[in-house]
């Protein structure tokens, strides 16, 4: 497999987010599911890298969103290679029992991070669910959490509770509106998860854990965290490190 003709593709929840393995790190092709054509949006840009042959993919989407995308890879003439999440790669060794349960866009993550940082690591992931995961200077992951974004959160109480149905709001320390409360209240849920987990991670490693924020969610937290890293499209950065380990194993 040449690095040349490799696409990496990251299909999450709400968005398809590709770009060329040899392109800058900047280069990225963004898609939501959403947008009614985003599967001719793709096949367009696969067309305007005519010297793609193969597709490393990382999915976390629905089945139906992910054959989608297959089928225009397939009618495109590009191969294949599905990412899952394994119990190690390289230096990364997965805590869950049974590693095809954890999430292929957290495990990317855990590469990504290592990667880059070569130190422990609170990677926080603010998508569609709230991901949180520590991995120690070594590689070893220890652990994660899961939980509802702020804006899930803003969504569940509309719907269970009619009287909290508001539109806008700001953040503000104490609000004096219901929209502003909302607003307020559940991004400050999220700030102190990630608070409270950056303590204990701290406090069972007993020294410094670099904080890693990524995600579409990530700029509503990031103002909190002055010391944190902001990766864009961290995911991306682990199936690039995938895809060289890859090409080295074919030499």
């Amino acid at each position: 497999m040449h690095t040349e003709s490799v696409v990496l593709i990251d299909l999450g929840n709400t968005r398809l987010k590709a770009k060329h393995s040899n392109a800058p790190a900047g280069s990225v092709f963004s898609v939501a599911h959403a947008q009614s054509n985003w599967a001719e949006e793709f096949q367009n840009y696969l067309r305007s890298n005519k010297n793609i042959h193969s597709a490393i993919v990382a999915s976390v989407a629905d089945h139906a969103i992910t054959s989608q995308m297959q089928a225009v890879l397939t009618n495109n003439n590009i191969s294949i290679e599905w990412v899952r999440s394994q119990a190690a790669f390289q230096a990364i060794r997965c805590a869950y029992k049974d590693p095809d349960s954890f999430g292929v866009d957290r495990f990317l993550g855990l590469i990504a991070a290592h990667q880059r940082f070569k130190q422990a690591c609170l990677i926080v992931s603010i998508g569609s669910v709230l991901c949180i995961d520590l991995i120690d200077a070594d590689g070893q992951h220890i652990g994660g959490l899961l939980a509802s974004t702020a804006s899930q959160q803003q969504k569940m109480l509309a719907t269970d509770f009619p009287a909290l149905q508001s539109q806008g709001g700001s953040e503000q320390n104490w609000a004096s509106t219901t929209a502003d409360a909302i607003i307020s209240g559940t991004l400050f849920s999220n700030i102190a998860l990630i608070e409270h987990s950056m303590q204990r991670a701290e406090q069972q490693l007993g020294h410094a854990v670099q904080l890693v924020i990524t995600g579409g969610g990530a700029m509503a937290v990031l103002q909190h965290f002055s010391a944190a890293n902001y990766v864009e499209y961290l995911v991306l950065e682990g199936l690039q490190h995938w895809a060289k380990h890859t090409q080295d194993k074919t030499r």
